[in-house]
Parts: structure tokens; C-alpha cells; sequence
């Protein structure tokens, strides 16, 4: 007679070695939009840009994708040197000036109210999809392939996503792919307390929200799946997480609410980790708090606690080592930290003290100096121990990462864009 089945244990990386992640490349670009002299406001967490992953170790160029007013300006981008490790105060990593770059207009891709939200999906063998949606929630999907002999993604096919009533009130809206099958997609609309299901141009499905939703992802489904092998739908509304079946009956569509006790905050954001790797997903927005959960169980692992000094608007996992994550606000800071493992391992504080944080934790040059031998700061490691962070020039508008690759970019609301390359193990 067998015994009682085995517990499901929870993943544990309290006694996980420190992670380590270093600046590669990182270089400031002033961006010249046609038609453009300033950026439209947007959402104050709304994502109007967008990288696609490199083509190889060897490529000469990025290429970015820009939404202001009602255009989406494609921009191509020089691939920096080396960085030169310039700090300033605090440890903050300097980048480098770097010359302007202009930007295109995508005539294929055409909206009539101002853009909300811009994303870039990798589907392999040199495809891509480039998606949009507006203030009204109307989306403009856009496939794209890599030519031989033409610089960054060239559009192929343009589809309409409508929503099935148009929203009086213009607001932030978000648009999701599912991953491997770009057929489908989500587009959540703030006001309207909605989220739509399209399969192609035709919406099958609505989802009504109990909050106004900030984020919306489709799960791959090699990291959650609902029992039919469909995606699962990830919208951040209000201060909980809520995961979605879109195939259930609408009274058994919410398969969990996540909300960790005491996080009382709205959340503006949220991350899945790659394909392959450790199956994570995250959420951050009020309280400054980077919240983790296991999705296959959907139980907690941990909270990076007062990581920047505003609110979070932007969260993104590292693809190198899924511990680390990269977090932005509404001030102008970027930085990358260990959200598990041993505490005192954790970089914190955003712009505060260069000793200590709220939560005791030190970092800058108290943190340089406890990781080197003996105490000395001048010997201690190069990377998380002395602190990963660069700052813009004045708010962001937006930033993003490639897909399975740690290469940020973030546009600044002066025009300025920054792009950055790590290496994490």
C-alpha cells in the first residue's frame, strides 16, 4: 500500500549565493521624432516604448520602437562600445553621450487617438509582432520579419483589434500577445474596467474587473496554463494581482487573486520571467514593493521591499538570472536588485542615503565596503555588491526589455533615450 502523497514544497532561495550583474554597454541618445517636439503626457505608468531582442552577439545596432501622439516612430540605434565604468555620486553608473539618432514614422501603423502602450513580441525564425492600442482601446497589431540587407523590422501584415463598445472617457489601455501564438491577444481598458479577448481581429471573450486594471499579460503556457492548455490572462488591478481563464464559465473565470497582506497599495506593473528558466511572476506599484509569486502554485516567494523612492511603474525580470530584477518609477532612476535570498545579499534604497535604507540595508559605498576583504572598498567585487543604477535626466516615459536578453531601454520625457546592456549570472 503506497504512502500518503508527497506535499508540494515551496521553492526556497533563502540560501541562494548572491547574484552578481555588471553594465556592459550604456549610452544616452537624443532622439529626433518628425513632427514631434515634445512627447505627449500619457498615462503616468503607461509603456510607449519597446526593444526588440538582438539578432546576434555581432549586431551593429538596436532597434526601438517610440509612440508619442497618435505615431509610432520606428528608431534604429547604434550598438555602443564597451562602457567605460563611469560612477557618480552614490555609485550611480553615468552614461555615456552618444550621438543623436532620428526617428520613423510607421505609416503602416495607424491610430486616431493618442498611444498608450507599444510591445514587441518575439515569435523565432526571425518574426516579430509589433502591437499598439490607444486612449480608446483600439489596438493595430502589426507582424514584422528581419530582411537580409534592411536595417530592423520590416511590416508585413497590419490587423484592427476593436474593442466591442468604445470607451467615452479616453485612458490608459494595455495590449497583450500570447506568447507562440500571436492570433490571440488582450487589451485592457482603465476606465471601462475591462479586459477583451481576441482571437484574430474578432473579440470572443470579456472579463469585467472588480478595480480599474494598470497591466495586462498573457501567461505562456510553459509557465501556467488552465486546464484546457490555453493562456492564462495576468491583469494588475487595483492593489491584487488577478489570473484569469478565459475558457471558464464567467463565474469560475478568475482562477486567483494574489494580494499579500499588508500591501494596501494600487500595483501599476507587473513581470513573467522567460521561457525555460524559473517560472516567476511579479507585480509593483505604490508601496515600492517588488512582489513574487510561484506560478505554477501561485503561492508567495518573497517582496523586495522599498526599492526606489516613488512608485514603481515599470518591472522587468533578468533573463541571466531571474533573482535579479530591473524597476523604474515616476522619478528617474533604473535600478537592478535581488529580490530573494539572504537580506543582507539585497541592493535597496533607490535615491536615499548611500548608507543605509528603510529597511537597514545598506548600500553605495557602506554596502562596496562590508562585500570586500577586510572592509576595504577599493577591493571589493565590481557589480551588485557596489550597486547597479543609472538615472535618466527627468521622468520616464517609459522602459523597456528585449525578450530573453538583458538589453533595457528607456525613453526620458526631454527625448532622451538610454540604452543599456548587462551580464548577470
Amino acid at each position: 500500500m503506497s504512502g500518503p502523497p508527497a506535499k508540494k514544497r515551496r521553492t526556497d532561495l533563502t540560501d541562494a549565493a548572491p547574484a552578481h550583474i555588471d553594465v556592459s554597454r550604456l549610452a544616452r541618445h537624443e532622439v529626433t521624432l518628425a513632427g514631434c517636439r515634445t512627447l505627449s503626457p500619457g498615462a503616468h505608468h503607461s509603456s510607449r516604448i519597446a526593444v526588440a531582442a538582438l539578432p546576434g552577439q555581432d549586431a551593429e545596432q538596436y532597434d526601438v520602437y517610440v509612440a508619442s501622439g497618435r505615431t509610432v516612430h520606428s528608431v534604429s540605434v547604434p550598438r555602443a562600445a564597451a562602457f567605460g565604468g563611469a560612477r557618480g555620486k552614490e555609485g550611480v553608473h553615468i552614461a555615456e553621450a552618444a550621438a543623436g539618432v532620428q526617428g520613423t514614422p510607421l505609416d503602416a501603423i495607424q491610430h486616431r487617438a493618442e498611444v498608450q502602450h507599444v510591445a514587441v513580441y518575439e515569435q523565432g525564425g526571425g518574426e516579430s509582432v509589433i502591437a499598439s492600442v490607444d486612449c480608446y482601446g483600439r489596438a493595430v497589431v502589426a507582424a514584422a520579419r528581419r530582411v537580409d540587407g534592411q536595417p530592423g523590422l520590416q511590416i508585413t501584415g497590419v490587423q484592427q483589434l476593436q474593442p466591442t463598445d468604445l470607451l467615452r472617457e479616453a485612458g490608459w489601455a494595455g495590449v497583450a500577445l500570447a506568447p507562440g501564438q500571436p492570433s490571440q491577444a488582450a487589451v485592457a481598458r482603465h476606465f471601462a474596467k475591462d479586459v477583451t479577448i481576441f482571437d484574430g481581429p474578432m473579440a470572443v471573450h470579456t472579463i469585467h474587473t472588480m478595480y480599474r486594471p494598470t497591466a495586462v499579460q498573457l501567461l505562456s503556457t510553459q509557465l501556467a496554463a488552465s486546464p484546457g492548455g490555453s493562456p492564462l490572462v495576468a491583469v494588475t488591478e487595483g492593489p491584487q494581482l488577478s489570473i484569469w481563464d478565459v475558457r471558464a464559465s464567467k463565474r469560475g473565470a478568475r482562477v486567483a487573486r494574489l494580494s499579500p497582506a499588508p500591501h494596501q497599495g494600487h500595483l501599476h506593473c507587473m513581470a513573467v520571467s522567460d521561457d525555460g528558466g524559473l517560472a516567476l511572476i511579479g507585480a509593483a506599484g505604490d508601496e515600492r514593493s517588488v512582489l513574487v509569486w510561484e506560478p505554477r502554485k501561485w503561492t508567495p516567494l518573497d517582496r523586495w521591499s522599498n526599492c526606489l523612492k516613488y512608485e514603481l511603474t515599470s518591472l522587468h525580470f533578468s533573463s541571466g538570472n531571474p533573482r535579479l530584477c530591473y524597476v523604474a518609477g515616476l522619478d528617474y532612476e533604473v535600478l537592478c536588485g535581488e529580490w530573494s535570498g539572504n537580506k543582507s545579499y539585497r541592493l535597496g534604497g533607490g535615491n536615499r542615503s548611500s548608507n543605509s535604507t528603510h529597511t537597514g540595508l545598506k548600500t553605495g559605498g557602506a554596502a562596496a565596503e562590508e562585500a570586500a576583504p577586510g572592509g576595504h572598498a577599493a577591493e571589493a567585487p565590481a557589480g551588485l555588491g557596489r550597486g547597479v543604477s543609472f538615472r535618466g535626466d527627468s521622468r520616464w516615459m517609459g522602459l523597456a526589455k528585449a525578450a530573453g536578453q538583458d538589453v533595457l531601454a528607456g525613453m526620458t520625457q526631454s527625448r532622451q533615450l538610454y540604452v543599456a546592456e548587462f551580464s548577470a549570472s
